[in-house]
C-alpha cells in the first residue's frame, strides 16, 4: 500500500505521513552523497554541511535564518551524532528549545547513522544491555513472528536484531508480570507493551499482519499507541522516523 493510500485509509495520520514523505526525500537525495564519509568522526564532513543542510531545507521547507546557528554548530564538529542515540542533546547555546533540536539533529542525522549501520559488520542481536550494537539506541518497535521469535527495530540506524523475547530493553526487565500489555479492537496484531518498573514502553507487531510496511511506516501509522501510553505517564526511549519522541 503507498502513502497516499494510506492518507486515505487513516486521514487522521495525514500530518505525519506528509513530514513522512519530506523525511525520505531529503534522505534520497543525500544518501549518495555521503558514500565514503569516515562515520567515526561523529558528524559530516565540513564541505559536505552547506549542501546537506541546504537539501534539508529545501526538503523541508525551512527558512535558512532558522538553521545557520546549528549548520556552524555542525561544520566546526560541535556536534557529535554518535552521542544521539545515548539520548545526549548537545548542550551549547542555540536559539531551540532541546525538544526541537533533538527532533531536528534527529532528522539530520538519520543517513549518517544509515552509513554508519552499512560500514559495520552485521551483528544479528541486540546487545546484552539491549542496545543497538550499531548506534547504541534503545529500540521503541519490535515484531514478533508465527515461531515467536521477536526482532527490534532501531529508528536511527534502521538495524534490526534480536533480544529477549519478554522484557524491556530500556531497564533490562525480563519478568514477564512487570509488563502491561494493552490491545485495541481496531489495531488487530498490534500491541502495547508497558514496562512497570522503568516506565519506559515498545510497541510490538505481528510481522505476518504488517508484512506489506516498513517499520517506520508501522511506527507512524501507530501513533495513537504512543499516545495510549504516554497518557499514561510511560515514554519511549528513541524517537519516532520523524524525530518524535512526545507525540502529546
Amino acid at each position: 500500500m503507498t502513502i497516499d493510500e494510506l492518507k486515505k485509509l487513516r486521514p487522521y495520520l495525514v500530518e505525519p505521513l506528509n513530514l513522512y514523505e519530506r523525511v525520505l526525500t531529503f534522505e534520497n537525495k543525500i544518501t549518495y552523497l555521503i558514500e565514503g564519509i569516515n562515520t567515526d568522526e561523529g558528524s559530516y564532513p565540513p564541505d559536505l554541511v552547506d549542501v546537506i543542510v541546504g537539501e534539508f531545507l529545501e526538503a523541508f521547507d525551512i527558512s535558512i535564518d532558522i538553521l545557520a546557528p546549528l549548520k556552524e554548530a555542525i561544520r566546526f564538529r560541535q556536534v557529535d551524532f554518535l552521542r544521539l542515540p545515548l539520548n545526549e542533546v548537545p548542550s551549547f547555546s542555540l536559539p531551540y528549545l532541546e525538544e526541537e533540536t533533538e527532533m531536528i539533529l534527529f532528522l539530520l542525522g538519520r543517513p549518517f547513522f544509515s552509513r554508519l549501520r552499512k560500514m559495520m559488520p552485521y551483528k544479528d542481536n541486540l546487545t546484552e544491555g539491549g542496545r543497538c550494537p550499531v548506534c547504541h539506541s534503545i529500540p521503541s518497535l519490535s515484531s514478533i513472528k508465527e515461531n515467536e521469535e521477536r526482532a527490534f527495530y532501531c529508528s536511527f540506524c534502521g538495524h534490526k536484531g534480536r533480544w529477549s523475547r519478554i522484557g524491556c530493553p530500556a531497564c533490562l526487565n525480563k519478568r514477564g508480570e512487570e509488563i502491561e500489555i494493552i490491545t485495541t479492537e481496531e489495531e488487530k496484531g498490534l500491541r502495547l507493551e508497558l514496562c512497570r518498573s522503568c516506565k519506559n514502553y515498545i510497541k510490538t507487531f505481528q510481522r505476518e499482519l504488517y508484512s506489506n510496511y516498513s517499520p517506520d511506516l508501522i511506527d507512524i501509522l501507530s501513533m495513537p499507541f504512543d499516545m495510549i501510553a504516554q497518557s499514561k505517564g510511560f515514554t519511549r526511549s528513541s524517537p519516532n522516523p520523524l524525530g518524535m519522541r512526545k507525540i502529546l
